[in-house]
């Protein structure tokens, strides 16, 4: 499963993305599909990422 963790919009319509693939352990930053998306705050959205690489999920955006 694909998890899409996003930030809300901003007042441009600009928002961070995160998506993190459970099935193949990678993650990729700017990715706009998702089976699920979870909306979060950025210092969040920083915090899921660094979890991600410390339990060896890979990087392919």
């Amino acid at each position: 499963m694909t998890i899409l963790y996003k930030t809300n919009a901003n007042k441009n319509g600009n928002s961070y993305h995160v998506a993190i693939n459970h099935d193949n352990k990678t993650y990729n930053e700017n990715t706009f599909t998702s089976d699920l998306t979870i909306f979060v705050k950025l210092k969040e959205l920083k915090q899921l990422k660094a979890l991600a690489v410390d339990n060896g999920y890979k990087n392919i955006g």
